[in-house]
């Protein structure tokens, strides 16, 4: 069984992946309403295999990364809500919609045959990239954590018998 204080720092860890990812999210304008950002949690879960870190969000988050193309049409309504966050406005003079919901409409169906632009160059999804640099500025203070754990798991075993 992981000792309180372990949890705790694991706790902290998913903590500051959190925010890092709701940052990256931000900083992408990946924002309609938020909930996606909102919807970002960490959980520390300990069962008799050992202990984990889970990270979870809304499933498009994970569409978002990998530039997967959804099954089905998106919310028209949170394209409606994200046209207003960025202030895109139907041109009445120039315009080849008739409505602001044409409009949505149109972008929802472009993203279910396209994707989200999202992916870079290389391949790499906006969450890859968050969590590996996560990753490396927190390694050495996770194999520290762990080598730690370890040592007072097995000296408390040594101590039972």
């Amino acid at each position: 069984m992981a000792s309180k204080a372990f949890k705790n720092r694991l706790r902290g860890y998913g903590g500051s992946l959190t925010v890092k990812l709701r940052e990256s999210l931000e900083s992408r304008g990946h924002r309609a309403k938020g909930s996606l950002s909102k919807s970002i949690r960490s959980r520390v879960i300990e069962n008799g295999d050992g202990v984990s870190l889970q990270v979870e969000m809304l499933g498009y988050g994970h569409i978002l990364n990998k530039n997967i193309k959804p099954t089905s049409l998106p919310n028209v309504d949170a394209i409606l809500a994200w046209m207003d966050d960025k202030g895109i406005r139907r041109n009445k003079k120039k315009g080849n919609f008739k409505s602001r919901k044409a409009l949505a409409l149109a972008i929802a169906k472009a993203i279910k045959k396209n994707g989200f632009a999202s992916v870079n160059k290389h391949h790499v999804g906006w969450m890859d990239i968050v969590v590996n640099k996560e990753m490396r500025r927190v390694k050495a203070k996770v194999k520290n954590d762990l080598f730690n754990e370890f040592r007072r798991m097995t000296l408390r075993l040594l101590d039972v018998k």
